[in-house]
């Protein structure tokens, strides 16, 4: 087991059964040097990184060394995140039954998707079941989805989520998620614009279902990827996502011939560079050519963010929020400053959240005054901290963020 010295012996012993699990590092756990680990903690960190099953799986052939009682609650945890696994994939497998019956063209996105090329996939944590149909369809499968018993929950900015009796929600997504601002943006979509002509039949396990192509699953997930890292928070699940999908896609022509070229040209390669080169330092997967030369140090720095943040950002929900002050989301960049992110911000989430102030600009002015009323509401309520409490955790984000040079020329 290679100990990384900048990183806790919990956090190495955490990346260990990743590999292990994932990519199937033989190397066996050295007696001498995790002696003093503290089992309970890499545990902790598994739950907060969303990866305890697969993390598990690997921890269950040192049982001897891990107390007994910490041992059930891991394993009760996992049988708990399989059953859900479960649940999701039911419904997901209906969802699909209602749209082709109804003769609607779709895809599932991340989820499962991303699963498919897991070692095991049934070990990735499932969560909400994101779907795709053409935009056009949207409001028809939305009623569908009511007459099948659906609530309509929330409007985001490509997606309207609606919940199932059983606590399930679907996620109709009528565009990717993550997709940048201006000219950037129209080359991306472009490239994406044929995602569900292009789509594939996948089983996975013992489910079926329409996937994007490789070629179009790897721009989701490195969007995904991003949208979150800019974010509330990134954590190993979506690294691994993507180290599974190298293993098994990185000698595609696609990489070279279409993904790469793209990626240069929107100011992206640096970004997937330090990515791809984070996932082989540290998850064991392979490392492509084309991102060897990309400096470990941000790479380093990139993966203690990760540590920090968690999955979602739940490890620090001050930090996490702090992303409102850093970028939206990363569809701009890193250009802009705290006070131009905050304010745009909050203009895009007033035009998502209430859809009727697109249609009359006078009643814009009203929601956008009304959210912010509302935030300070919450922050007097201790249940939002304030923007300038947040500038520390902001800064620290975004110098890392900076050397990824994204959406730049």
């Amino acid at each position: 087991m290679q100990l990384h010295s900048e990183l806790t012996l919990e956090q190495n012993l955490l990346l260990h059964l990743l590999r292990r699990g994932l990519l199937g590092e033989s190397e066996p756990l050295d007696a001498e040097a995790w002696k003093d680990a503290d089992w309970g903690e890499v545990c902790k960190e598994a739950v907060q990184q969303a990866v305890p099953v697969i993390a598990f799986d690997v921890a269950a052939e040192y049982k001897k060394q891990i107390p007994q009682n910490l041992y059930r609650y891991w394993l009760k945890l996992s049988g708990g995140t399989l059953q859900a696994n479960e649940r999701i994939t039911h419904a997901q497998e209906e969802l699909i039954a209602w749209l082709k019956e109804a003769g609607y063209t779709y895809l599932i996105l991340k989820g499962t998707s991303a699963a498919a090329y897991y070692p095991k996939p049934e070990n990735r944590g499932y969560g909400d079941v994101d779907f795709l149909v053409q935009e056009d369809c949207v409001k028809a499968v939305g009623k569908m989805l009511k007459e099948k018993g659906c609530k309509k929950e929330s409007v985001g900015g490509h997606h309207i989520a609606y919940a199932r009796a059983d606590g399930v929600h679907l996620e109709l997504h009528f565009a990717v998620g993550g997709i940048p601002y201006g000219e950037r943006g129209e080359k991306i979509k472009a490239f994406l614009a044929n995602i569900l002509q292009t789509s594939q039949t996948v089983k996975s396990g013992l489910t079926e279902f329409v996937a994007p192509s490789d070629e179009k699953h790897a721009m989701v997930l490195i969007l995904h990827m991003l949208s979150h890292m800019l974010g509330e928070g990134m954590g190993l699940r979506h690294l691994c996502d993507f180290a599974c999908f190298l293993n098994k896609t990185h000698e595609k022509a696609f990489w070279v011939e279409s993904l790469l070229p793209l990626l240069k040209d929107v100011g992206l390669y640096t970004y997937v560079q330090i990515m791809t080169k984070t996932c082989a330092l540290y998850l064991g997967s392979v490392l492509p050519s084309w991102a060897a030369d990309a400096d470990e140090s941000v790479c380093l720095e990139v993966l203690k963010e990760l540590f920090v943040s968690g999955n979602f950002g739940g490890k620090d929900f001050k930090r996490a929020k702090s992303a409102m002050l850093i970028s939206e989301r990363g569809k701009a960049g890193m250009k802009h400053g705290k006070v131009y992110n905050l304010c745009h911000g909050l203009h895009n989430y007033t035009k998502a959240k209430h859809p009727v102030c697109q249609k009359c600009f006078l009643l814009y002015p009203i929601f956008y005054i009304g959210e912010m009323v509302r935030y300070g509401w919450l922050m007097i309520r201790g249940k939002r901290p304030s923007p300038l409490s947040m500038t520390t955790q902001a800064d620290e984000r975004k110098a890392v963020y900076e050397k990824l040079h994204i959406y730049e020329e």
